[in-house]
């Protein structure tokens, strides 16, 4: 399961898509998998009697939630469950992935200069914190183990400014630096690194339990970054050609579906 998100992430999907593993053991041993389009009775039960681990479709069996087991569908469900096959879908998020259906289906039609109909942008936080700058380095690895820094195929990501903070500790401070009542001036870093959204909480508090000021001060800023070549549709070129000729590439390239 942890392949399949990595090569279609689940932020990608569609927020009313219902997407990832219908049922099944997310920690069980997948030796074998049957691929389709769409979870069908004639799939479910080819995969029965192939015996598959893990039944891979592109379009869901429930795009609602479900709260009980009826009908067509719920009967193509209990088939799989009896013969122990999970049941996984990629479906909006396989559309936006790279590579994903629609390149699949750009490279099968000789699309060139492909690029995205509609892009994606991330849900990213910025992160921004002053550091002594004698603790700056332990704190960047404390908020990497965390989750934040990672940028593509990069780890570790910060931008750091140097400068010099003042405060004044206040009765009951117990301050890293100075003493209750008098003006410090230090010299400070000013650190800052992107993260997942859904990772705030986690840095949040590796930041607490690490910097070494009583009350660190830093914030998060909302940002959106543009994914490269990831979005919805492709739109690309093509040598020239009528649309009758076209339509025909299309019919001989892509399977009857």
């Amino acid at each position: 399961m942890k392949v399949l998100d990595e090569w279609f992430p689940p932020a990608l999907a569609e927020s009313w898509d219902s997407i990832g593993l219908s049922f099944g053991d997310p920690q069980a041993e997948v030796r074998s998998v049957l691929l389709a389009v769409d979870p069908t009775a004639e799939v479910a039960s080819q995969a029965r009697d192939l015996g598959v681990d893990l039944l891979l479709t592109h379009h869901p069996l429930w795009l609602s939630p479900v709260t009980a087991l009826r009908g067509a569908k719920g009967r193509l469900a209990q088939e799989l469950i009896r013969a122990g096959v999970a049941l996984f879908n990629a479906h909006t998020n396989a559309d936006r992935a790279q590579p994903g259906v629609n390149d699949a289906l750009a490279a099968a039609l000789g699309l060139a200069d492909v690029v995205p109909l509609e892009t994606v942008t991330d849900d990213f936080l910025r992160l921004t914190v002053f550091v002594p700058a004698a603790h700056r380095e332990k704190l960047i690895d404390v908020l990497a183990r965390a989750g934040a820094g990672a940028i593509g195929d990069y780890d570790r990501c910060a931008y750091t400014t140097p400068g010099t903070g003042t405060f004044r500790p206040l009765s009951g401070a117990v301050p890293h630096v100075g003493e209750v009542g008098r003006i410090e001036q230090v010299a400070e870093d000013r650190l800052e690194m992107v993260l997942p959204r859904a990772r705030r909480d986690e840095v949040a508090a590796a930041l607490l339990a690490a910097h070494p000021y009583e009350e660190p001060a830093y914030d998060f800023t909302a940002v959106t970054r543009v994914v490269p070549g990831t979005g919805l549709g492709r739109v690309g070129t093509v040598p020239r050609q009528s649309l009758a000729e076209f339509a025909g590439l299309v019919a001989s390239a892509l399977p009857a579906t």
